[in-house]
């Protein structure tokens, strides 16, 4: 994932992010099948949900906030299907811009 969004992965030991843009935006991955942990609040921007055992690589991209506003511990895929859509490999990179830029975030000096 990593290379389809040009992101580098945390320098030294356990961070609270996945990866991160070269603008600073962090991102959490999460992956499942069927329901996904959304855990507390983590200093992220971004979360990209990965679809397990879909017969094409899916994934789903959300706010931290969008996320913090549905005020659930886990969720089914199907609902974070519904509510944020589903994009394909391709498709990535653009999503989490778009995403990214709906959320506003500015360049905030260098946290690797």
């Amino acid at each position: 994932m990593s290379r389809l969004l040009g992101a580098s992965f945390p320098r030294l030991g356990i961070s609270p992010w996945d990866l991160i843009l070269d603008d600073d935006t962090r991102i959490e991955v999460k992956s499942a099948q069927r329901r996904f942990t959304l855990g507390g609040s983590k200093d992220v921007d971004v979360r990209v949900f990965v679809h397990k055992k879909t017969p094409a690589l899916r994934f789903s991209v959300a706010t931290s906030a969008q996320i913090a506003k549905l005020g659930q511990r886990t969720i089914a895929a199907r609902s974070i299907e519904e509510r944020f859509g589903t994009v394909g490999a391709a498709e990535l990179a653009s999503t989490v811009a778009s995403v990214r830029r709906r959320r506003g975030r500015g360049s905030r000096g260098r946290r690797r």
